[in-house]
């Protein structure tokens, strides 16, 4: 029994930590390592006590004493979670987006800086506005909702069993969407910068003196910058609509 029940443990923490590990934002580079693995271990001690005594009961004794099936189970149960935490940080990708194309159209991607939960290189308006989805995140309680699909897989996925894998088409789609509604939202400032590009070429073609580079520059950054404020509440209502979609994969 003994041995059960450290089994069951194993198989919870392993799928717990995996998830902890890519689960924005304790994904990011910049969470401590001890940070992760402390929350890693408290996330697993509370489904642990609900789950490992059940666990231990119906866990198939086959797995207590076999090493290669053990392994297997671990290696599992870790890819699950590490695919599970993964699926969730998309959530974050479509406001990268957003931002990366404004910055690009109002000619600012010179100004590269280190991304709030990511190792790479950033902008400086995607990072505003992925610590602004982030705090909605948290404001809104959407981290709850992440902690509740990691308790429904115990149910739909149990440990140490056979699983019925349901249909990845909501996987292709989520992966399909990201692009697209980062540029949904981005899509209003989007259009008046193109507008203004047009109406920036027309003039130097009437006015071949008038230099594209020297004054529309100056023109488009203006324009971004005005669009950005005047459609703030759009962008931030988008991103706040992407957040839910994201957080209620109808996969679980």
């Amino acid at each position: 029994m003994t041995t059960a029940l450290a089994v069951a443990m194993l198989l919870v923490l392993l799928r717990v930590a995996g998830f902890v590990v890519f689960l924005p934002p304790f994904g990011g580079s910049t969470i401590p390592t001890p940070v992760k693995i402390g929350l890693a271990m408290a996330l697993s001690v509370m489904w642990g006590i609900k789950a490992v005594p059940t666990l231990a009961l119906t866990l198939n004794p086959e797995i207590t004493g076999n090493w290669m099936l053990l392994i297997w189970l671990s290696i599992r149960e870790t890819l699950f979670g590490v695919s599970l935490g993964w699926l969730l940080g998309l959530v974050l990708v479509p406001i990268r987006v957003t931002g990366a194309y404004i910055v690009q159209e109002m000619g600012l991607t010179m100004a590269a800086v280190t991304s709030a939960t990511e190792q790479s290189e950033s902008n400086v308006l995607s990072q505003i506005l992925e610590v602004a989805a982030i705090l909605f995140l948290f404001g809104a309680s959407l981290d709850h909702q992440f902690l509740r699909l990691l308790d429904a897989t115990f149910t739909s996925f149990p440990l140490g069993r056979s699983w019925n894998l349901p249909s990845q088409d909501w996987v292709v789609n989520s992966l399909a969407e990201t692009s697209s509604l980062g540029l949904a939202i981005a899509a209003p400032v989007g259009v008046v910068l193109f507008a203004g590009m047009v109406a920036t070429m027309i003039v130097m073609r009437q006015a071949p003196h008038f230099n594209l580079f020297t004054f529309g520059a100056p023109i488009r950054l203006v324009l971004g910058m005005l669009a950005l404020i005047w459609f703030l509440p759009s962008i931030l209502t988008g991103m706040a609509q992407n957040l839910k979609t994201f957080t209620s994969f109808s996969g679980l």
